[in-house]
């Protein structure tokens, strides 16, 4: 049986099914916590019960974080639900937003997207902006809290 050839890589390739993981995690729990995600967990909680439905794959952005794709949004009566991706899942756990911690929020307008901007919390913990297709009917609606911007 020939030898095997000589890799041409400095390291052994099968640490990359180690370490590409722990860097990933690493990565997903520290654009968490900058973010603001991981206070607003230990401030509200995750959902109490079942999530109500929702739209899933929304972009948004969580304080100095863009979520491209990855967001599940959902709403009612009590609250706003957000999520992420099993992938991105690492300091992200589900959250629950009661509305009455839910501050003003402004409508932006950014190329051909229409957008909500609200911050959360009181005193704030982090700004949030979300499609508005995605909370319409909640009292970030016109009819709500909202302002123009």
């Amino acid at each position: 049986m020939p030898a095997p050839a000589p890799s041409s890589l400095p390291f052994d390739p099968r640490w990359l099914g180690l370490v590409f993981p722990l860097f990933w995690c690493l990565i997903s729990y520290m654009i968490g916590h900058t973010s603001g995600w991981g206070r607003m967990h230990d401030r509200f909680g995750g959902p109490p019960g079942p999530l109500p439905a929702g739209r899933s794959f929304e972009a948004g952005r969580i304080g100095v974080a863009k979520y491209n794709g990855v967001l599940r949004i959902a709403h009612d009566r009590f609250g706003l639900y957000l999520s992420v991706m099993v992938l991105f899942r690492v300091g992200h756990p589900p959250l629950f937003i009661p509305w009455n911690e839910v501050g003003p929020a402004v409508r932006v307008k950014e190329l051909w997207t229409e957008r909500v901007r609200f911050t959360v919390g009181h005193p704030v913990i982090t700004t949030v902006e979300l499609p508005f297709s995605a909370v319409k009917g909640t009292p970030l609606d016109p009819d709500g809290r909202i302002q123009r911007g």
